[in-house]
């Protein structure tokens, strides 16, 4: 599973997967994309950020210097000048990656959004503090019903590394490898799958067959450790942009801490990949519907080594959910936990999207349960930001924990200056919602969200009794586009 930024110690590596200055633009397959990043300061005194950005198509390197306010966060675009900027020079397009170097501990997520285009496509991923020499990408596609993967590579060690991807395929495609690919120090490379792509030299048409779904695995083969992360992005019917992070390793079980059905036409769907090198018989167990009444099967199946299988949460008993019938259940949201017959290593995404706001959709990566903890750090939450808020959901993985969800100081034009602490006891396996948003005491805790104004900032998550994993869910006007966006929590 993959490494959770615990603790983040001083260095921060981010696949910045596209970082442009404000009014250009750099296509990626059909879109011209952007970023943002947000940097959480874990530390009672101010952080100084040591930011460096690495061309991919150069040796061109831009780098400078920001302060993050004690136990709070910072919102930077890159190459801006300015409060919300990073007051680096730098060119006017620019196609790279980025490492974050702190005197505090540190922790940042990646917001990736597209400029130029209609309707408007974004997703979150979240920053890395060391990579691995295998990345497992539990979901691939290209020519799947409208939809495409793109990822980049970073190498996060301190000589040349060299890559080699291996395309498995699961309902539809063909095997196929990338090898010898060669990444600068800190640089990353991007494998884009589309048909008419143009990066990267396997895709559908050339090497991965008409149509592709299935995984990946990438290896640093002389022992430079790399990282990864994956663009999933609808351009047919649905049109959203769902990014997740590559795994640097898998786990013997998987924590899920939000899946839902029938949830005001929400809905979610599951790859899960076996990357390990013997077949192993998987159970996904739902736990408890904290909205609704109905009560979902396990779902069992057998995955031999590499293969990944997709489970649905819509519909009818089809070939993507044979032990529920979702509409039968009606309305469900809950967390999940997949377990195996053997010991292989597994890694898991969830992808999240609605039947009524084709434009919406987002991904999130599951947990090992081992790297549950006590303590988790948020870097964005965020009520009447220009229509945005959040929704944090968080799961008990031991224990009966008694949870405090801690918000930072206000530091938006809200009159709200630091909201009021949500508390509540959960028991092994539950799942607890929470969204910034109104004033239900059930799914907005202890704050009037609509009469506090704007709140932007961030949350400490603290369990006593019990370990938790959280996810957090940004969501914007369904009318722009694909506003919506998910990271996981930093459990430290």
């Amino acid at each position: 599973m993959k490494k959770l930024l615990s603790s983040v110690p001083l260095v921060v590596v981010l696949v910045l997967t596209l970082a442009l200055a404000p009014g250009t633009a750099l296509a990626q397959g059909p879109l011209l994309y952007s970023s943002a990043y947000q940097i959480q300061n874990l530390e009672a005194t101010q952080a100084t950020v040591h930011i460096e950005y690495f061309d991919q198509d150069s040796s061109a390197t831009y780098a400078g210097d920001v302060i993050v306010p004690a136990s709070g966060s910072k919102t930077i675009f890159p190459f801006v000048t300015g409060p919300f900027g990073d007051n680096i020079t730098g060119p006017a397009t620019f196609n790279g990656s980025a490492v974050l170097s702190s005197d505090k501990q540190i922790a940042a997520i990646l917001n990736t959004q597209t400029g130029g285009s209609t309707p408007f496509y974004g997703a979150s991923t979240n920053g890395f503090s060391g990579g691995a020499e295998e990345l497992f990408l539990p979901l691939i596609a290209c020519n799947n019903t409208g939809f495409d993967t793109w990822f980049n590579v970073q190498n996060a060690g301190s000589a040349n590394a060299t890559v080699t991807i291996e395309y498995i395929p699961g309902a539809f495609g063909t095997a196929a490898s990338d090898t010898g690919v060669s990444i600068g120090p800190s640089q990353a490379n991007t494998f884009d799958q589309r048909s008419d792509s143009t990066t990267g030299t396997k895709r559908c048409g050339a090497g991965l067959g008409t149509k592709f779904v299935g995984s990946a695995k990438v290896t640093s083969t002389n022992g430079q450790p790399i990282v990864a992360a994956v663009m999933f992005l609808g351009t047919g019917g649905i049109k959203t942009l769902q990014g997740y992070n590559g795994f640097v390793a898998g786990s013997t079980s998987v924590n899920l801490p939000l899946v839902m059905s029938n949830n005001s036409s929400y809905y979610s769907s599951i790859q899960v990949q076996n990357a390990g090198q013997n077949s192993t018989t998987l159970t996904v167990d739902f736990g408890a519907n904290t909205q609704g009444s109905g009560s979902p099967a396990s779902e069992v199946f057998t995955l031999g080594a590499g293969e990944a299988k997709t489970l649905i949460q819509i519909g009818g008993v089809s070939a993507y959910s044979p032990s529920n019938d979702w509409n039968a259940i009606g309305k469900y949201v809950g967390g999940a936990a997949i377990t195996q017959t053997g010991s292989e290593p597994l890694v898991a995404v969830v992808n999240q999207n609605s039947t009524k706001y084709t434009s919406l959709g987002t991904s999130y990566e599951g947990f090992n349960p081992d790297d549950a903890s006590g303590t988790i750090k948020l870097p964005l939450i965020a009520a009447n930001n220009s229509g945005y808020l959040t929704g944090v959901q968080i799961q008990a993985v031991s224990g009966s924990p008694s949870v405090t969800v801690d918000y930072s100081t206000n530091t938006g034009s809200g009159p709200l200056a630091e909201p009021t602490n949500d508390t509540k006891t959960l028991s092994a396996g539950e799942t607890w919602t929470l969204i910034q948003a109104g004033n239900d005491p059930v799914l907005s805790g202890s704050n009037n969200w609509g009469a506090a104004g704007q709140y932007v900032g961030s949350a400490s998550v603290t369990a006593t009794g019990g370990t938790v994993i959280a996810i957090v869910n940004f969501n914007g006007p369904a009318t722009i586009g694909d506003t919506f966006y998910t990271y996981d929590g930093f459990n430290q």
